[in-house]
């Protein structure tokens, strides 16, 4: 399963010099080069990514909290759940307090 062996890497570092190369801004979003399902499904796991700063390294790191209860496609909202746990214990063992993690804890 996606992100059970990569819960923490390193993101990016273009913000060091986006401006340098004539850039206003750069992203914090991926996509995940799956197959596109028509109609959709429902998911065996619900993961979460949080982008944030790494103080020691100055990186810019992703992190993603994968629920556990992941056998099957039952309780999404339950799977959302367990990974939102994952991520307001990450946020405040990090003191991370921006608009963004206040909703998470929210």
């Amino acid at each position: 399963m996606d992100y059970e062996e990569s819960e923490d890497e390193i993101f990016s570092s273009d913000y060091f010099y986006y401006r340098n190369e004539g850039f206003s801004a750069f992203p914090d979003y991926l996509t995940i080069g799956t197959e596109y399902i028509e109609g959709g499904m429902l998911p065996y796991a619900v993961v979460i990514h949080l982008t944030y700063k790494d103080k020691e390294s100055e990186n810019v790191r992703i992190r993603h909290f994968l629920s556990d209860n992941n056998l099957d496609t039952s309780d999404t909202a339950g799977k959302f759940g367990e990974a939102l746990a994952k991520l307001v214990e990450f946020i405040n063992e990090q003191d991370i307090h921006t608009l963004a993690s206040e909703q998470f804890r929210d």
